[in-house]
């Protein structure tokens, strides 16, 4: 995916667009990008797909739990 900085040509940024909109995991990418890499972990996936479950009206409630920091 193309970082932020990087100088793209309005057919790149409009392709960019398109994929952010359509896709949660897309989006989480482009925007944590300028804070360093962002290493997509399989939950990131996981509640990605779910999310996007609940957007589209697949999925009514969700609740998503995870552990505190060790």
């Amino acid at each position: 995916m193309a970082k932020p900085q990087d100088r793209l040509t309005e057919e790149q940024l409009n392709e960019l667009r398109i994929q952010c909109k359509t896709n949660l995991l897309s989006y989480a990418q482009w925007i944590f990008e300028p804070f360093g890499s962002f290493a997509v972990k399989p939950f990131h996936v996981d509640i990605c797909n779910a999310l996007e479950e609940v957007f589209i009206g697949k999925t009514k409630n969700l609740i998503i739990t995870m552990p505190p920091r060790t």
